[in-house]
């Protein structure tokens, strides 16, 4: 009998309306990873409450969000904060620039809601040990897009990441690699970097392959964040777009599903700072 392959889920982000949709939730483990044997590792902010069951979770941790800024860019901001028309356009802005608003107070906000999720699948990729068969980042504000009407759809994808699990080396050419469900819009290159680097990628789910995770856990988060912030390597980027500015640098090829299995809960739009990110563009 063949053993199972092996799923490492690493949950991350606000939880949000997570308590809400709990049961949602892991129904949905179930659904789309249920073929696997699978461990779940979460990663918070202090901000937020840990679950209030922690018995579906290998492995539970929160951090300090404000060490974003503090680590990455407090000493040169705008090295660091990508600053974009929305930011530079935005009311709040102006006000800062004019005196009449703490700017320092503002790069704070902009630069925790710029690189929050990317540190926090760090976090939750870190407490994930080596030896699974693939590591899937999964944000506590999500859902699987499943209905009846579309079983087609969910077994079509089911194949199409279980080829990635086995044999991820076919998808992109090399065994470090990562596998996206949604979009990827490959934008105008006006940084002259690589020819993903104004990539836009949703970050809903990320399935990494071991050499990915290993990649990304051996060389610290913010260490290379601020390497990256040295070598002017950020730029005016969008907070997506810093995914794949992130990836080139560790050298991780990027693979899209056509499948968009997984969507946002219906009260995660009600959030007012995610208005404000849309606003910022970030």
């Amino acid at each position: 009998m063949t053993s199972k392959k092996r799923l490492a889920i690493c949950i991350t982000g606000e939880m949000r309306s997570y308590e809400k949709y709990k049961e949602t939730f892991h129904n949905d483990m179930e659904t789309m990873f249920g073929d696997y044997e699978y461990d779940l590792y979460a990663h918070t902010w202090h901000s937020e409450s840990l679950p209030i069951d922690r018995s579906p979770f290998t492995e539970t941790k929160s951090t300090d969000q404000t060490n974003i800024w503090t680590r990455l860019c407090e000493e040169d901001p705008f090295s660091a904060i990508c600053m974009t028309s929305g930011i530079r356009n935005s009311q709040e802005y102006k006000n800062a620039l004019a005196g009449e608003g703490n700017m320092v107070e503002l790069m704070k906000t902009i630069a925790m809601g710029t690189y929050a999720q990317l540190v926090s699948t760090y976090e939750a990729m870190n407490m994930a040990p080596y030896g699974y068969d693939g590591y899937v980042k999964f944000r506590w504000d999500i859902s699987c897009r499943y209905n009846p009407s579309k079983a087609d759809m969910i077994q079509q994808w089911k194949e199409h990441f279980n080829k990635f699990i086995t044999e991820p080396q076919t998808l992109t050419n090399t065994d470090a690699n990562v596998l996206i469900a949604g979009d990827v819009i490959v934008k105008s290159n006006p940084t002259g970097l690589k020819a993903h680097a104004a990539t836009y990628i949703q970050d809903l789910m990320l399935t990494f392959s071991p050499a990915a995770h290993t990649k990304m856990v051996a060389n610290n988060i913010h260490m290379t964040l601020n390497d990256m912030a040295w070598k002017r390597l950020l730029g005016i980027h969008h907070s997506h777009e810093l995914w794949s500015l992130y990836f080139d640098y560790l050298g991780i090829a990027i693979k899209s599903s056509p499948y968009e299995i997984v969507g946002w809960n219906e009260d995660n739009r009600d959030f007012e700072y995610l208005k404000t990110n849309k606003k910022w563009e970030i």
